[in-house]
Order: structure tokens, then sequence, then C-alpha cells
């Protein structure tokens, strides 16, 4: 894209791609954020396989008191209007636009969402930044990922919040094959714009563990080396109440992470099931938030768990978590 400088993808890279005849092929923007004053945050990730005529929707909302929500549906019939010029959707309710910056607007009766993104630094080439690794061919060639300030109305049931937090996104088009990746945690989120930042530990199905990761300090990036991502696991051996993360910058001293999870977001594709914690971060002597995505998948089973302790994976409008665990 001629707008685009080095090492960065152009402003047209927000909007739909043209389609290779992969049956593989996809394209997916994700969006993730955290109010901290309110104290409430929510994940959003549509998944679009264009030769496979179908798409797949999560919308989740958070909140450290309740109430939450969920709408999440796989093998959604794709139609033309879905792929629009500046615009994914999935139906006619739900809308990820790009006009001069990204927004999310859903309409789900219970859950109303009219919310703008604004990036605090360039779309880096992702590959390009934190070098190769198997996940480059299989699951996402085309990667690149911001974080930002997230403003704008969220509504649940008769009750409504003006948001003013931070979000991280990413944006990945071009072959994905689930099934490659068995194990994975994926620490992303800001601080602001002095410290933004996303680490990748994960296990594919080569039977190799890749690390990688970077940070973007006022605008400038710098790939991560040792990346160690420890997840506070829950009983029921899927969600979890806190992460410690960290990373080798380049002069050689540590970025340390510590990330609290107020509830966790599910997300159900293609056989794996991706737990989303999202809370509080403390990173660079900041505040902040993260998002951690954890996939526990090494046996590539496909039952549905009957308890989660910090997460949810009901449908539509909940009051909160049950302290003992939410039965599914």
């Amino acid at each position: 894209m001629s707008d685009a400088a080095p090492g960065t993808y152009a402003e047209a890279d927000d909007l739909p791609h043209p389609v290779s005849d992969d049956p593989a092929w996809h394209e997916c923007p994700l969006l993730v954020w955290y109010d901290s004053a309110q104290r409430i945050g929510g994940f959003y990730r549509m998944h679009h396989e264009p030769n496979r005529g179908t798409g797949t929707v999560a919308c989740q909302i958070v909140s450290a008191t309740g109430p939450r929500y969920r709408y999440a549906r796989e093998h959604v019939p794709l139609a033309d209007a879905d792929r629009l010029g500046n615009a994914f959707g999935l139906g006619p309710r739900h809308r990820v636009v790009w006009n001069g910056g990204v927004g999310l607007r859903v309409d789900e009766g219970a859950c109303q969402i009219d919310l703008a993104f604004e990036d605090f630094h360039p779309r880096f080439r992702y590959w390009d930044l934190v070098g190769h690794g198997d996940g480059r061919d299989t699951i996402a060639p085309e990667h690149f990922e911001l974080s930002g300030r997230v403003r704008g109305g969220l509504q649940l049931g008769p009750r409504r919040w003006e948001i003013d937090g931070f979000f991280h996104r990413d944006r990945s088009w071009g072959i994905r094959h689930w099934s490659t990746v068995l194990a994975s945690r994926w620490c992303v989120g800001t601080v602001g714009p002095e410290l933004c930042f996303s680490l990748a530990a994960y296990v594919s199905d080569k039977g190799r563990v890749n690390r990688a990761g970077y940070v973007v300090r006022n605008g400038r990036p710098e790939a991560l080396r040792d990346i160690d991502i420890l997840v506070h696991q829950e009983v029921d051996g899927l969600s979890f109440r806190g992460v410690s993360s960290s990373a080798r910058l380049a002069d050689g001293s540590r970025l340390e992470i510590e990330s609290q999870v107020v509830d966790g977001a599910v997300y159900e594709s293609s056989g794996s099931l991706l737990v989303q914690g999202i809370g509080p971060a403390r990173a660079g002597g900041r505040t902040g938030f993260t998002d951690v995505e954890v996939l526990n998948h090494a046996r590539r089973g496909t039952a549905r768990p009957p308890v989660l302790v910090r997460a949810w994976m009901g449908d539509g409008l909940d009051e909160g978590p049950s302290p003992l665990g939410s039965p599914q």
C-alpha cells in the first residue's frame, strides 16, 4: 500500500482485503478494552471465512461487580453486505467500521455498543518486528496489533455507561488453520502511549514452543526476548485469576507485567476454546489494563466445560459471577 511507511501497514489495511481461493483464507478484526474507573470491559471478535461462506462472532462484556453479557455464534452465513467498503459485518446488527478510526456498533436488544477507538501508534508489521514463528504461515500471515484509548456508550438492559478506557486491537488476514496451535498465552495491553505491549508464547503442532513480542514506547517499537507468561489457573482448568508476565528489553532490563482478571470472556471457533482474562494491570511502574488469552488444547478435546470459576459461556445478559463458579 503506497501510504504506508517502511515497516508498517497502511490505513487501507483496516478495510476488507481481496480474498484468495484457499478455503482456509480468513479475515478477522479483534477488539478488547477496559475502563478502569468503572471496572467494566469487553471483548469483540468477528471472523470471516469467505470461501466457506460463513463467519463467527463473539461479543462479551465483563465487569468486576456485574452485570455481564455474552453473544457468540459460529457458522453464521456470510453475505456480500457483510464485507463492505469500510466495514465488516455479520448480519445487520454487528459492524466494525473504519472512518479515520475504528468504530464498533452492536445492536442486540439487551446489549447496545457504540465505541470509538483511537490508536496510540502506527500499524507495525508484526512478523517483521518480532521475527519468524510457526504461526506466520498457519495462523496469521498478515497481522498487526495496536493499543489506544476507547470512548463511547455501552448499555446493558436499563443500565448505561459512558466508557473512557484503554484498548488493544488486532487485524489478521490470510490462511488460518486453528488446529496448528495446541496451547498458547497472549498478554496484550497498555498503560498509555508511553508503553504498549504484546507478548505471546505458544506450542505449535510441530512440537515447538514459540515466543514473540514487542513494546511500543511513545511510538517507537522494539522486539522483546525471553518472554515468560505465568497464568494463575482456577480449579476449572480453563479460567484464571491473574497473570505474571515478563520479557527482556534490548538494553537488558526486564519488563514486568502483573495482570488481574475481573472476569473472563470465552471465544469458541473450530473446536478451540480460548479464555480472555480482562482487567487492570501494572507495567513499567504505571497502571493500565491487559487482556490475557489462554488456550489449553494439547489433546484437542471439544467437550463443553461443566463449570467455569472466573469466566462465562452463557448467552445473553447475566447479573454477575457466582463466587463458586458459573454452571455452563
